[in-house]
């Protein structure tokens, strides 16, 4: 569901997930299977909620 979403944004376009753990598996797999198209931006880092801010940067 992250990926179609992600794939569905336009260049410029943000989506915000929101987590109760650190989603960094979610980062490495965005990053191998995207590569140079994603922003990554923690806007809050737990330790019980976590919120990053992934950007399509280019498709």
């Amino acid at each position: 569901m992250i990926f179609n979403q992600f794939t569905s944004l336009k260049v410029g376009e943000t989506m915000r997930l929101v987590n109760d753990h650190d989603p960094k598996p979610l980062y490495y797999q965005l990053m191998a299977e995207h590569p140079g198209e994603a922003g990554w931006e923690y806007v809050e880092e737990g330790p019980d909620v976590w919120q990053v801010k992934i950007t399509r940067i280019a498709s």
